[in-house]
């Protein structure tokens, strides 16, 4: 005799005759037992010989039960996992009479499936900058012939290297994924403790808290979108960095600067104002050119603004608490105006420029502080007019 068997689709079913002291399966082989993967229901033969020489003949039939159909959709591999941990994963939809079971085939770090893990579509949580495999099994639930794919997620960070260690813990970062608003929270990484950018939600802005870079999505990579900077009115951070390749778009917004503005990229100032408030030394540096429309210069008690490079004021300069210093150009030269014809306005109350000052006058009678130069010494006023 041969035992009857019932296999899924691609797997092996094992063969036992008795009852005699030899055989000879007809597909081949002697032995009393035998391994078959058929491809469809097949019968298998077996003939027997006893210890007497009588001869006998059996069959089997092993019936093959389908796999059920398992795809686990596309990769998430590309932007849209920026600075996130958590993704939907859509799987194709359950057939009738079929269960469905995702899980991590590789991966570090903590895992988690939402709605256990049993909907074709579902979140997956991960961690920050990790890549998983995810398996999606299907079980027919009468059979229990199974079948699974797999699909790959990253959760992906920007590339900082070219930002060095500047960046650090509670940083923000530009990322233009979603406009060009200076204000909308998801056009804005967080550096968490572990050193990885997190992509902000709800109401997240720079604060005065904040240093705030940019990136240029030629050094950034897919997480680093296309869109620009550009100001509202009132906004506000410790520290701005432009690098190269990047474009702060002022319009007619305004920002408050605590410390410095670090400019390797391009301003547009356009018709934006920039003020240097608050208890903190600010500087104005970097590589690129730093022409602005307006300038506020409004420090606390004892705190002051330096030029490391030279720096334009098209439009008006208001000095109203807090020395300038500057240097000689291209070392920080201030130069109030751009031409004759454009030559800028000083609204003075306090404070000395320490070192050169440079400015423009209209071919006009001056008056006021029209041809005022508030220059003189970290502590004295060495006043000139003309």
């Amino acid at each position: 005799s041969a035992n009857t068997n019932s296999v899924c689709a691609g797997n092996t079913a094992t063969l036992n005759a008795s009852g005699a002291s030899t055989y000879v399966w007809a597909h081949g082989g002697t032995a009393a037992s035998t391994q078959v993967s058929p491809n469809a229901t097949t019968t298998y033969t077996v003939t027997g010989t006893s210890a007497g020489g009588c001869v006998n003949t059996a069959s089997t039939s092993v019936t093959v039960n389908a796999s059920p159909t398992a795809n686990a959709g596309a990769d998430v591999t590309g932007a849209s996992t920026c600075g996130k941990n958590t993704t939907p994963v859509s799987a194709s939809a359950l057939a009738v009479g079929t269960t469905g079971l995702w899980s991590v085939v590789s991966g570090t770090g903590n895992t988690l499936f939402s709605l256990s893990g049993t909907a074709a579509n579902c979140d997956f949580t991960g961690t920050y900058g990790q890549t998983y495999t995810l398996a999606w099994t299907v079980t027919n639930t009468t059979t229990y012939c199974t079948n699974t794919d797999n699909m790959v997620v990253t959760f992906n960070q920007p590339n900082t290297s070219s930002l060095g260690n500047n960046i650090s813990t509670g940083d923000l970062l530009w990322n233009g994924l979603t406009n060009t608003d200076w204000s909308t929270a998801t056009n804005w990484y967080a550096v968490n403790t572990a050193g990885l950018f997190e992509r902000q939600t709800g109401s997240i802005e720079p604060t005065a808290a904040h240093q705030v870079f940019t990136l240029s999505s030629a050094n950034g990579g897919i997480c680093i979108g296309s869109n620009m900077p550009a100001l509202g009115s009132g906004e506000t951070a410790l520290d701005v960095f432009i690098t190269p390749g990047m474009t702060l778009n002022m319009g007619s917004g305004s920002l408050n600067l605590s410390g410095n503005l670090v400019n390797d990229g391009t301003i547009n100032a356009s018709q934006g104002t920039v003020n240097f408030v608050g208890a903190v030394n600010s500087t104005i540096s970097g590589l690129g050119t730093t022409t602005l429309n307006n300038v506020t210069v409004n420090k606390d008690p004892g705190y002051t603004v330096t030029l490391s490079k030279d720096v334009a004021v098209s439009g008006i300069l208001n000095m109203l608490q807090g020395n300038v210093t500057t240097a000689a150009s291209p070392y920080g030269l201030l130069t109030l105006g751009t031409s004759s014809t454009v030559p800028g306005t000083l609204t003075w109350i306090s404070g000395n420029i320490v070192g050169p000052f440079r400015r423009y006058f209209a071919d006009l009678v001056t008056s006021g502080n029209a041809g005022l130069f508030p220059v003189g010494t970290a502590a004295y006023q060495r006043y000139a007019k003309v």
